[in-house]
């Protein structure tokens, strides 16, 4: 790699950056939304996501697009052995900005997926509170002749009006 080659890839990784840092401020903004029960906040941050996810999915592409002209190994290992193989002055920073990238994505993943369980576990306490309120009781999962199981639930009418 040239330095024009190593001054695009720093410009990119700059770029992609700023896209997971606008990622990680909606997960967060997301997280506390969810936290609050703020059913407007958590739409407009599911939105926001979507356009997040598709700028930083935007971003990669350029990246892999802009490395492939130039010859460059875009799996993961390649690309690292090749940067590590690097006689630049700035490969220390652009090692640093990769580096950097994908410890920033893995927590995003982890935010996302903790930001999942929020939901999940929301969306089961609904069930179990709108099952309550309809007077079905739950019962245990029981095996069915296929080995799957099956819900049992059972109607108690609470009173009449």
């Amino acid at each position: 790699m040239n330095e024009t080659v190593v001054s695009e890839l720093a410009h990119l990784f700059a770029k992609e950056q700023a896209a997971v840092d606008k990622l990680k401020q909606t997960l967060e903004r997301e997280s506390l939304a969810l936290s609050a029960r703020e059913l407007d906040t958590i739409k407009q941050c599911a939105q926001d996501k979507r356009q997040d996810l598709e700028a930083l999915s935007t971003q990669v592409q350029t990246r892999l697009q802009f490395l492939s002209t130039q010859g460059i190994e875009v799996s993961e290992s390649e690309f690292e052995q090749q940067m590590n193989a690097l006689v630049s002055p700035n490969t220390p920073e652009l090692l640093s900005q990769w580096n950097q990238l994908k410890q920033d994505f893995g927590a995003l993943q982890q935010h996302n997926d903790k930001n999942g369980l929020i939901i999940q576990h929301s969306q089961a306490r609904n069930r179990a509170l709108m099952n309550i309120l309809h007077g079905e009781i739950n019962q245990p999962n029981l095996y069915g002749k296929g080995g799957s199981t099956t819900q049992q639930t059972s109607k108690q009418n609470l009173g009449e009006a």
